[in-house]
This record gives structure tokens, C-alpha cells and sequence, in this order.
């Protein structure tokens, strides 16, 4: 319903350069437009999150007399705020809408993972780099869990780095041994061995561990099915 209201406003009014302006015209909750924000919504007005949420801050559901004068497009106070790093805007984004345009979350620790020896998952799909039976260790967000009735317990695990998908295969008795890092984990580095056929690719893995200390904050979106 608060999306519908500001579709509304725009097709009434055409574009808002204000988010003060888009708040009264659509009337939407402050919640609604601080959720816009975290989730980089007002790039259009050429504000950043976070300057979009400094303007929010003047703005309140209810007609206070003691917020009348505030100005909500005032950012004189946005440069004394400590600057924000690029890791930190992507695991806002992701906090907000399960993923971001700006970068990927394993692309900020590659160069610890490459110390471990962990492949991407443009490698695992190269067959010159990863070829039948190659073991490998492979790290990623997970975004798909999936534990079919029909699969005798096997279960499939989707990863995805800045490279790509790595589709992996943890069968009943791997899983079990990791089963509670399997599902609790928001990213998973896994040892297997490739499995080719023809373009189908997986990694069946032996092996499965943690790396959510390297991106700490990070809300994972795992879609899981059983």
C-alpha cells in the first residue's frame, strides 16, 4: 500500500526532487521512506543513503510544533559524520534488500581466500582450471539450500561469489557432520571434487566450514526448501 501511494504521487505529479516533497504528496509512513533509503532508493534525487536518511531525521509521522522549522533538505551536518567504507555500503544493501549494484561481499576478502586456496566460481566452471574430478575448495554467499523428499537426503547448495554460481552436491552423511554450520552459515567454504557433464557442473563436497568471520555483518537472503 505505501509503495501504491508513492507509484500515485509520481504519475500525479511527476518526479520529486525533495524527499520532503514526495512524504507530503504521497503520504507515507517515515518508516516507508527510511526503508527507501537504507536500500539506496533516492539516487534519483542524487542522494546517497545516507544523506537520504540525514533528511528523513527532520521528518515525523505525527505534527509536531517543536519540528515546524526544521528544514529536511538541510546537510550541513553530513560532513561531520564519519565516512562510510565501500564494504559497509554493501552490507547495507544487503541488509535492506538481500543484495547490491555496487559490489560483491567475497570480492572485499578475494585476496584471503586466494591464501587459502579457494577458487572462484568462474574457475570451477573452466574446465582447463577445474576438470573432471579436480578436488577444489570453493567459498560463497549461499543463496539456495534445497533438500528434495525424492533425494534419499542429498542436498543441494547454491554459492555465488563476485564470479558467479558454484552448484554444489552434500550427500546424507557430509551434511550431517556439517549440519549445523550447513544451514546456520551465511557463507560456506566447501572442499569437493568437480563433476562434469557437458555444461552441467557441480562439486560434490567432503568438506564444508564457515567463512562468515571475513564478512561479518553480512545478512544472508538463503532461500531454503525441503
Amino acid at each position: 500500500e505505501e509503495a501504491e501511494r508513492i507509484v500515485r504521487a509520481v504519475a500525479e505529479s511527476g518526479a520529486f526532487s525533495t524527499i520532503e516533497a514526495l512524504w507530503r504528496a504521497s503520504g507515507v509512513k517515515v518508516a516507508s521512506l527510511r526503508a527507501l533509503a537504507r536500500a539506496d532508493g533516492f539516487g534519483s534525487m542524487g542522494l546517497s543513503g545516507r544523506e537520504a536518511l540525514w533528511q528523513i531525521k527532520a521528518l515525523r509521522d505525527e505534527d509536531l510544533p517543536l519540528f515546524g522549522g526544521v528544514d529536511a533538505t538541510d546537510t550541513s551536518g553530513i560532513g561531520r559524520l564519519p565516512p562510510v567504507s565501500a564494504f559497509s555500503r554493501v552490507l547495507s544493501d544487503y541488509a535492506a534488500t538481500g543484495l547490491s549494484l555496487k559490489a560483491h561481499p567475497m570480492s572485499f576478502v578475494r585476496e584471503a581466500l586466494d591464501g587459502m586456496g579457494v577458487r572462484t566460481a568462474a574457475e570451477v566452471r573452466d574446465e582447463t582450471r577445474s576438470p573432471q574430478g579436480k578436488a577444489v575448495r570453493v567459498a560463497g554467499v549461499v543463496l539456495c539450500r534445497q533438500r528434495p523428499s525424492t533425494a534419499s537426503g542429498v542436498v543441494f547448495i547454491t554459492l555465488e561469489d563476485e564470479t558467479g554460481v558454484a552448484n554444489l552436491v552434500v550427500w546424507r552423511d557430509t551434511f550431517e557432520r556439517y549440519r549445523k554450520v550447513t544451514r546456520l552459515s551465511s557463507t560456506l567454504l566447501v572442499h569437493g571434487t568437480v563433476e562434469r557433464a557437458n555444461e552441467v557442473v557441480h562439486v560434490h563436497i567432503r568438506r564444508i566450514e564457515t567463512v562468515d568471520h571475513l564478512v561479518a555483518g553480512l545478512v544472508s537472503c538463503s532461500r531454503d526448501f525441503h
